[in-house]
């Protein structure tokens, strides 16, 4: 029932936002795999070609590409520009690499609709079907009374739309382990339908009904139908807690993969000469089915697809950037993956992408003359381009004069090797906090932080209970990349540093730990005082603060009165210094003397 979600949801972020180590309300279990680029075997590349052979300048997308980089609200990751199924233009913004899979967020709905679509063109099942008739047993009075009459009405194009109205969403996915039983018990806001109401838990009960009318999972069931024959090899969905598919996230492709779907959209479902969807079913999902809020999106909304600004384009969005945007009446397709601070399809990368390629003067011929010059300029662009949130640029060298050692690293990593700092475990956590309620993926806090050199490279080890993390980081621009684990699943990490001081002549630590797999990253600072304390503080990119607010995780009047009365006794100031000390931890640490020493 609502209540019971609402409770559960205000219990946890309670727990968050008063730092205890143990904040889990289900139990974890680890599924992703280390990504690994050697165990491809099959994969199918795209074609290349230039711009100015598929009718568009270098110069432009040089323009777009540049002010993605520079743009205060873009936080690029990778962008990829298709032309008439060609590749014309390929840049991943360092540290993050193309070649290494990204979480899709929300993009993957889009996906899950391919799936459906399959389905229905196998005659395995109605969009009109009603949801209580493919659960049987599953909807009942007693469940939620008040909702039962509209819940027996939601059907699968209801679910497509967004339009169930049902109140179960992702916030009460994270506290609970039976999403299906929980989707059926909740209430109903309004008849199925009638309205639009953006719920990640629409997608995931679309995930759970391939399931139940295919007999297997959506990545048992799409790997021959979709994945194989587009040659997509490195892919992994997470599911729930009973191993279902999430469905609306937790799937990672990488971005060429993106490319290759958003090419087969725009093809209507045809992929080298075989059909994999049918073309009436893609010309469905990508037609306006219901008006969306303005502030989300102006165009409309198909099936799991925002409709775009350039007539008949259409996109598959996800959060933070993940995009792949599909231009039919110019033969283009746009991937992005990213960072930034922006939800939904009203966000800065997709303006961008609308001011280059979505206005009337846009119409690109079929081909323009060779420019040698425009196409050398773009093609260094994006091979020397960076993140500017995601790695230090400047060679910043230490305070302290030379020791005599003769070493590219900073006097101060010398002077570091070999100490070893014991933290008070309270709230700060590797693995940025929006990761880990995506993920329930929650440890048990920092603990210890230890630094040490080996052959000439400078390593900040983190443990965190039972787990210790050996970090290298690069002091020379180019960051160093690490493998990590956080309960046993693993991440790849790029991390770059330098030191500085504060006010009162401490020295400080800075990192920047990009997490190159997933849209979240880690800004470290760490403090360290004259009397051999330190103090750590953790920060998130994009800031995590305002993510929460926008996506709706206290959008719940009730349950964000709760909080504010049970953390900071109806203040409302204190409690968003609380909720700012949750997300951005402090934390002080003393230095571990050698065994046997007394002080």
């Amino acid at each position: 029932m609502d209540f019971r979600m609402q409770r559960r949801t205000a219990g946890l972020f309670l727990d968050i936002f008063k730092q205890k180590q143990q904040v889990a309300k289900i139990k974890f279990k680890p599924q992703k795999a280390r990504y690994r680029r050697s165990t491809v075997k099959r994969e199918f590349r795209l074609s290349r070609s230039t711009p100015e052979r598929e009718g568009i300048s270098s110069d432009h997308l040089t323009q777009f590409l540049r002010e993605a980089q520079v743009h205060p609200t873009i936080n690029p990751h990778t962008i990829l520009v298709l032309r008439n199924g060609k590749m014309i233009s390929e840049c991943s913004y360092a540290p993050y690499r193309s070649d290494v899979w990204h979480v899709t967020h929300s993009m993957c709905k889009g996906i899950t609709a391919l799936a459906i679509g399959m389905l229905a063109d196998a005659g395995k099942l109605s969009l009109d079907e009603k949801l209580c008739d493919i659960f049987p047993g599953k909807l009942t009075p007693l469940g939620n009374p008040l909702a039962f009459r509209r819940f027996k009405t939601i059907t699968i194009r209801h679910l497509l739309t967004m339009s169930s109205g049902v109140n179960f969403n992702e916030a009460g996915a994270v506290t609970t382990e039976d999403w299906i039983k929980e989707f059926f018990e909740s209430g109903v806001r309004f008849d199925p339908g009638t309205e639009f109401a953006y719920n990640s838990m629409n997608t995931y009960m679309l995930s759970a009904v391939v399931k139940e009318r295919a007999g297997m999972g959506l990545m048992q069931f799409l790997r021959p139908r979709l994945f194989v024959p587009l040659g997509i090899e490195r892919v992994h969905w997470e599911t729930c807690p009973r191993g279902i598919e999430k469905g609306g996230w937790g799937l990672y492709l990488c971005p060429e993969d993106m490319a290759k779907i958003g090419q087969l959209m725009l093809q209507k479902g045809i992929w080298e000469n075989r059909r994999l969807i049918s073309s009436q079913f893609i010309d469905e999902m990508t037609s306006k089915k219901i008006d969306t809020p303005p502030e989300m999106g102006e165009q409309g909304y198909g099936y799991q697809t925002w409709m775009g600004k350039r007539p008949g384009s259409y996109l598959f969005n996800g959060i933070l950037g993940q995009n792949i945007i599909v231009m039919p009446d110019v033969s283009m397709v746009i991937v992005t993956t990213g960072g930034n601070d922006c939800l939904f399809k009203t966000s800065t990368i997709i303006s961008l992408v609308e001011k280059y390629f979505a206005s009337d003067s846009f119409s690109p011929p079929g081909a323009i003359p060779p420019d040698k010059k425009s196409l050398a300029e773009l093609r260094n662009f994006e091979a020397a381009a960076y993140n500017l949130n995601g790695m230090f640029h400047e060679e910043k060298r230490g305070f302290f004069p030379s020791l005599g050692r003769s070493s590219a690293l900073p006097q101060e990593c010398v002077l570091l090797d070999g100490k070893t700092y014991e933290v008070t475990p309270c709230g700060a956590r590797l693995l940025p906090l929006f990761t880990q309620l995506l993920q329930n993926n929650y440890t048990t806090c920092i603990d210890m932080l230890s630094f040490s050199i080996r052959e000439n490279r400078f390593f900040l080890t983190v443990g965190e209970g039972t787990e210790k993390n050996r970090i290298e980081l690069s002091f020379e621009g180019e960051p160093a990349c690490s493998n990590i684990t956080v309960n046993h699943e693993p991440y790849l990490v790029a991390a770059s540093a330098r030191f500085a001081r504060d006010e009162d002549g401490n020295t400080v630590l800075k990192v920047l730990l990009p997490f190159l797999e997933n849209s979240n990253g880690r800004k470290i600072k760490i403090f360290f005082f004259r009397d051999g304390s330190i103090e750590l503080r953790l920060a998130e990119i994009p800031d995590f603060e305002s993510l929460l607010g926008d996506t709706g995780f206290l959008d719940n009047k009730n349950v964000a009165s709760w909080l504010t009365k049970l953390v900071a006794k109806n203040d409302g100031d204190i409690f968003e210094y609380t909720v700012r000390r949750a997300v951005e931890p402090r934390v002080r640490g003393k230095k571990r003397e050698p065994a046997g020493k007394t002080g």
